[in-house]
């Protein structure tokens, strides 16, 4: 008898320590009327995958790479980190406003901060990703509150994305003219 609950407590200390919960955020074209689900592609609307791995480690798929693949974040001390070959690398300190390098499907990027804008009573950090080595003529600007992460993603093309589980109801034209 004290075999099988001794093998039961620990099935069940090393399921809840190994448990993941995963947040789906679904970012959405700003003004459109809501849908079940978003279109498929990152230029009109996606859903991001976000497993919380603890209390400060992270794991996040099609944000910054497009694609199913997640990215290992941590954030302390007001500085977010990632994980490239085992190692933590600085992607974003919100303190300083300053970024860090990052290979994205195989090309370097610079992040850089544009401007510090506030919506809806909360702060957000305009960012965006510049390519080391080739000249981008339109890119992304994402949207960053060091609490909540991205909350909004201007797409190259110039679509405005809301995360829809932050923002309830549509930006306002004057709400989307200050992040512009």
């Amino acid at each position: 008898m004290k075999v099988n609950s001794l093998i039961v407590s620990i099935f069940l200390f090393t399921s809840v320590i190994y448990s993941q919960n995963t947040i789906q955020y679904n970012y959405r074209i700003n003004n459109n009327p809501y849908k079940s689900r978003p279109y498929v592609g990152m230029e009109l609307e996606f859903s991001a995958q976000k497993k919380c791995l603890s209390e400060f480690e992270f794991s996040i798929s099609r944000l910054f790479t497009g694609n199913q693949n997640f990215i290992d974040f941590k954030q302390k001390d007001k500085v977010l980190y990632y994980k490239y070959k085992k190692k933590w690398i600085l992607f974003y300190d919100f303190k300083t406003k300053k970024g860090g390098d990052i290979c994205i499907s195989g090309i370097k990027y610079h992040l850089s901060f544009k401007e510090e804008i506030k919506v809806r009573n909360i702060s957000l950090d305009k960012i965006y990703l510049k390519p080391a080595k080739i000249t981008q003529l339109h890119q992304p600007f994402y949207y960053f509150n060091e609490k909540e992460g991205v909350l909004a993603i201007k797409t190259s093309i110039g679509k405005m994305l809301i995360r829809d589980d932050f923002f309830k109801e549509p930006l306002s034209k004057e709400e989307e003219e200050i992040l512009n």
